[in-house]
């Protein structure tokens, strides 16, 4: 079976967005970690935070609540909507 990977990151995309992780890290902690990563670099964009992913939208949503970051995904899709701060 060949794979498709027209919807997979480049390199560079994922290269120029490092996340640290360490050996004794859990995978759990690991996951987490990418997720938040993915989700900052997308400003909360949750379909191309899954696109990038790979994994269904579903499934980052259930990720997202199992984490605890759901209300962090929200206030970040709130504040791309917000024009910016003017500096007074």
């Amino acid at each position: 079976m060949k794979r498709n990977d027209d919807h997979a990151p480049t390199q560079t995309s994922v290269a120029s967005n490092p996340v640290l992780m360490h050996v004794g890290m859990t995978l759990r902690q690991a996951e987490k970690l990418l997720i938040v990563a993915t989700l900052q670099h997308t400003e909360g964009n949750v379909r191309e935070a899954a696109r990038i992913l790979e994994i269904d939208r579903s499934t980052l949503y259930k990720k997202t609540k199992l984490y605890g970051i759901v209300e962090w995904t929200r206030e970040r899709r709130k504040e791309a909507g917000k024009p910016p701060k003017s500096a007074s």
